[in-house]
């Protein structure tokens, strides 16, 4: 199901990375993706399994910090 960086909701992922860096959609092509969709037999939702590179600012975090942004 659209796996090897084509599916179709990769740039719209993108686009959010960017807003919620506070950047502008034209600035995406900043940030990188592998996506591949897993399919689960729900009528709704997504399931995710997601990891990220951290900057050093973001490895300097407490956990409180953490929560509070989320």
């Amino acid at each position: 199901y659209s796996v090897g960086g084509t599916h179709r909701h990769i740039p719209e992922i993108l686009q959010n990375f960017a807003h919620a860096a506070g950047l502008g959609a034209s600035q995406a092509d900043m940030f990188s993706l592998a996506f591949t969709p897993i399919l689960v037999p729900m009528s709704r939702g997504i399931l995710a399994s997601v990891s990220a590179k951290l900057t050093d600012e973001a490895l300097a975090l407490t956990d409180e910090q953490i929560h509070d942004i989320w």
